[in-house]
């Protein structure tokens, strides 16, 4: 696959995997805003925990001490931000409207 494909596959995919509508009040559009800005930290936490995991594995090989401990700091702040969303649910009370329901099918 050329380089053109992969963008084109990966618009599609964050194209249909959240489905943002128009929103006629404050409420839903706070919702929705809500939603979206849970989905790029999580998204944000999942990449930061995949760079601090490869971080400190490389760390193990090289036996560097600094750069295991920059992986680790990495890594679990990638899964604050993985969960930080439920977190704020929990404390608030309300839901974001993050849903378990992505389709990426088309």
């Amino acid at each position: 696959m050329n380089e053109l494909a992969l963008v084109t596959l990966g618009v599609k995919l964050l194209g249909t995997g959240y489905r943002m509508q128009l929103a006629a009040d404050f409420n839903t559009m706070a919702t929705n805003f809500a939603s979206v800005v849970a989905t790029v930290l999580s998204s944000i936490g999942v990449i930061l925990c995949l760079w601090g995991g490869f971080n400190f594995a490389m760390s193990l090989e090289a036996r560097d001490n600094n750069q295991r401990i920059q992986g680790a700091i990495t890594f679990f702040s990638g899964i604050l931000l993985l969960v930080l969303p439920q977190i704020v649910n929990y404390i608030s009370g309300t839901d974001t409207g993050i849903s378990s329901d992505v389709n990426f099918g088309g």
